[in-house]
C-alpha cells in the first residue's frame, strides 16, 4: 500500500475527495470563548467526520486528552466509520494548522499510516472556495456509540505506545535531561518557556525543563497558516540550536501544539520524535520535577 504525505494542500483535497475520509479536529484552547463541535455543525469540508480531541482521550487520567488505550481509540474510530484499511484520511482544524496534528499523531501512534494533515486546514480551504456542507449533521447517535467505545476502555490496561518510540512519558523526559543523545523541545512561546508569564492553566509552576529547546509551535508556519518550506523549518531548528542527528521528544502545555512541531519534524524526514503526552501540565503540576527559568 502506498505510503502518503504527511501534509496534503487543498488542491489535493479537493481533486481526491470522494475518495479521501476527511475529519475535522478543531480544539479551541479553554477560555477561547469558541464551541469546534458548534463550528462543525455550522460549517465542514463535505463528508467530514468530527473527531472530538477531549472525548476520545483517557478518561482515567487527571491530565486533558491524553491518548486512550489502543483497544478504546480503535473502537472510536470504527464508530467514526475511520478505519477502512485502505483509506487515507485527511484531518484539518478550524484554526489552520492547531490540534488537527494532534489527531494526525494519534493515528500514527496507533498505527494508521495512511493519515495526512490539511496544510493550512479550514482557513485554506475557504480561501481557496472550497465547497462547505451547511446542512444539519445528527451526531447523538455517534456519540453514544463513541462513549460506549471509550467506557471500555477500564478493561485495557496495554501499552498506549503501539508503535514503538512515538510516545514520551515523564520518566523519558527526566531521563532525557542527563542524556546526550536525546533532545526535549518544547513548543510553548517564548515567554512561558522563559517563565515570565503565567500558565493558562492555574496551579501550574513556570519556567521549562533543563536542558530543553525553545521551539515555539508558530514558527513553523507561515502567516498565512500553512508550514513552512522545508529549508525554512531547518532553519528554524537550526537556530534553535536541535540537532537533527539526534533523538527527539517533543512537548508542550498539553500535548497538542507539540505534535505542530512533530509533524514539521516529520516533513523533514525526521524518524526519531516522540511527543511527551502529558507536557509541561503533568511536568509542573508536580513538586519532584526541575524547573528551569530563562531562555534556553
Amino acid at each position: 500500500m502506498a505510503r502518503v504525505p504527511p501534509l496534503v494542500d487543498v488542491r489535493h483535497l479537493q481533486r481526491n475527495l470522494a475518495k479521501l475520509a476527511v475529519v475535522d479536529a478543531s480544539w479551541h484552547m479553554p477560555g477561547s470563548e469558541r464551541d469546534a463541535r458548534k463550528e462543525f455543525r455550522r460549517e465542514r469540508v463535505p463528508k467530514a467526520r468530527f473527531f472530538d480531541v477531549d472525548r476520545v482521550k483517557d478518561r482515567r487520567s487527571d491530565l486533558p486528552h491524553m491518548l486512550p488505550p489502543p483497544r478504546a481509540f480503535h473502537a472510536a474510530m470504527k464508530a467514526l466509520d475511520l478505519v477502512q484499511p485502505d483509506q487515507h484520511l485527511v484531518v484539518y482544524d478550524a484554526l489552520g494548522v492547531f490540534s488537527a496534528p494532534r489527531m494526525w499523531y494519534a493515528c500514527k501512534v496507533m498505527g494508521y499510516e495512511r493519515v495526512s494533515v490539511l496544510d493550512g486546514g479550514l482557513p485554506a480551504y475557504k480561501r481557496m472556495g472550497g465547497t462547505l456542507e451547511t446542512n444539519q449533521v445528527e451526531e447523538q447517535d455517534l456519540d453514544v456509540h463513541v462513549d460506549k467505545a471509550m467506557e471500555a476502555q477500564s478493561e485495557d490496561e496495554g501499552s498506549k505506545d503501539v508503535v514503538h518510540g512515538r510516545v514520551a512519558s515523564l520518566e523519558d523526559v527526566r531521563r532525557a535531561i542527563d542524556l546526550e543523545d536525546v533532545q526535549y523541545i518544547d513548543a510553548r512561546s517564548r515567554p512561558r518557556f522563559a517563565g515570565d508569564v503565567p500558565e493558562p492553566r492555574a496551579g501550574l509552576r513556570r519556567g521549562h525543563v533543563p536542558g530543553s529547546f525553545n521551539v515555539p509551535f508558530d514558527e513553523m508556519l507561515q502567516a498565512d497558516g500553512t508550514y513552512k518550506s522545508t529549508e525554512e523549518l531547518q532553519r528554524v531548528f537550526a537556530q534553535a540550536g536541535v540537532d537533527m542527528d539526534k533523538k527527539i521528544i517533543v512537548g508542550c502545555g498539553t500535548g497538542v501544539t507539540a505534535c505542530v512541531v512533530a509533524l514539521g519534524l516529520e516533513v523533514l524526514g525526521h524518524q526519531q520524535v516522540a511527543v511527551y503526552d502529558g507536557s509541561w501540565t503533568e511536568w509542573a503540576s508536580r513538586d519532584d520535577t526541575p524547573i528551569a527559568k530563562g531562555t534556553a
